[in-house]
Order: structure tokens, then C-alpha cells, then sequence
């Protein structure tokens, strides 16, 4: 799906998606609730405050969750390839900066921010540009800071359905985890954490205690790979016009 098609979507960005999950019983806000409250035990574990830290939001569609991780965090910029998803995120969170931008390249200098996340985002990156795409998070990224790359797992049924049923997902290529891990290894992030869950539509305690348990086991609706940024890596910005980097037709299905 290209950016001018997801454009046409933003307006209809949670009823389309909240179709294709209504059979869990619950609403696009849960998912998004239990996916922040991921990164943030991740980004305090392996960060210590989250306070000030500058975090970046890549494929951040219509800024819902930045909404929910914007009060604890120091600073957050959000980019997507859709400009119409880019002006909603805007106006939803008028104290973080956003920006659309092509797709290729991330429009920052390198080791830029503590914290790069991505959510959802990958399966609709063709598997062939997967690389670059993994690359240019790592780049952006400062040495030591945390790369977290969120997304669907492809061994559960429940999420398969949820997928196969999504207008905004009829491109979508599920990735494995494993794949997700050697990406991020190859761009030079090492793997720091791998939880996965969503085990259960149960809310509030009960269901991060669920989680929480069963990390572990591969078979959770969404699955994040969280890496750390080597020092000695120096990855930098590739010339498109070089040859370096092909376009990558990035969206987001938040």
C-alpha cells in the first residue's frame, strides 16, 4: 500500500482497524495501551529514566500512541510517509514534532536519539528492503541507546485473522522474530531483550501478570525485539542516488 493510499485511510484509521480486531472484545486504545506499556518497562530497564531521553517514532501514523508515551519521556519526534497521518499525529500532540518524509533515508544526523521505536511497521516494508529500513533505525540511534522494533506474530492464529481481515494490511508480509533479531544484529544493534505478548484480551494487571509470564513463549499476538546500539558501530546515511539505498514504501498500521 502506498503512502497516497494510506492518506485516504487516516480519517477512518481506528474504525478500519477495530474491525478487524472486534472479535477480541476490545478497542484500538487497549492495544495501544499494552504496547506503551511495553516500551516503557523496556526503555527503564535498559535506559534507567526515561525522563530525558529523545525518542523517535518511526511509521508514528496518526500519533495515538506517542499520545500515551509523550508524558514520560524528554523529548519525541515522529516521522511517516503519509502527510495526511503526519498532520493528525500533529494535532493530537502538539508538544511532540513530526514530519513526513520519504521513505529512504531517516531526515536526522546520525546517533541522534536514545530511544528509535517502530510499531507495526516492518511487515509492510518489502522483505527485500528490510535491511535498509533496520539500518537507518540503527543509524539514527545513539551508541549504547535502544532500538525496539514492534510487530505481529505470524505463529499466532488469532493475529493471522486480525491481518487477513485489515484493508490497511493486505501488503503486509508477517516477519519472523528471528529475522527481526540478525536485522538488527547485522545493522549492528546486539540483542538485549526479545518479549512477546498479548496472550490474552484480560486488561490491567491481570493480563500484564499473564504476559509478564509467558514472555517467553513465542505464540503471544505481537512479539518486541529490543537491541542496543554497539559503540564501535558507525553506520552512516546511504546515498540513494548512489546506489546505496532503495525507496522503501514505509506505512503504518496503528
Amino acid at each position: 500500500m502506498t503512502a497516497i493510499q494510506f492518506d485516504a485511510f487516516a480519517d477512518a484509521y481506528q474504525r478500519s482497524v477495530e474491525r478487524s480486531t472486534g472479535f477480541t472484545g476490545r478497542n484500538l486504545e487497549f492495544f495501544h495501551r499494552r504496547k506503551i506499556e511495553m516500551l516503557i518497562r523496556l526503555g527503564r530497564r535498559h535506559l534507567g529514566t526515561l525522563r530525558s531521553a529523545s525518542v523517535l517514532d518511526v511509521g508514528c501514523g496518526v500519533g495515538i500512541t506517542d499520545n500515551m508515551l509523550r508524558p514520560h519521556v524528554g523529548s519525541l519526534h515522529g516521522v511517516d510517509v503519509s502527510a495526511a497521518m503526519v498532520e493528525q499525529a500533529g494535532r493530537r500532540n502538539p508538544d511532540c514534532i513530526y514530519q513526513a518524509y520519504d521513505g529512504e533515508c531517516l531526515p536526522f544526523a546520525d546517533s541522534t536519539f536514545d530511544l528509535v521505536m517502530t510499531i507495526c511497521v516492518v511487515h509492510h516494508v518489502p522483505p527485500h528492503q528490510w535491511e535498509a529500513f533496520t539500518s537507518e533505525l540503527v543509524r539514527v540511534t545513539r551508541p549504547g541507546g535502544l532500538v525496539t522494533i514492534i510487530e505481529h506474530n505470524r505463529l499466532n492464529p488469532l493475529t493471522r485473522r486480525a491481518v487477513s481481515t485489515c484493508e490497511f494490511d493486505e501488503d503486509a508480509v508477517l516477519v519472523p522474530q528471528r529475522r527481526i533479531a540478525r536485522l538488527l544484529d547485522k545493522a549492528g544493534a546486539g540483542p538485549v531483550e526479545t518479549r512477546h505478548f498479548l496472550f490474552s484480551p484480560l486488561g490491567g494487571r491481570v493480563g500484564a501478570e499473564i504476559d509478564h509470564v509467558l514472555a517467553a513463549f513465542p505464540l503471544g499476538g505481537q512479539y518486541v525485539s529490543a537491541a542496543r546500539r554497539r559503540v564501535e558501530c558507525a553506520p552512516r546515511a546511504r546515498d540513494p542516488k548512489a546506489g546505496g539505498a532503495a525507496s522503501i514504501g514505509l506505512v503504518t498500521t496503528r
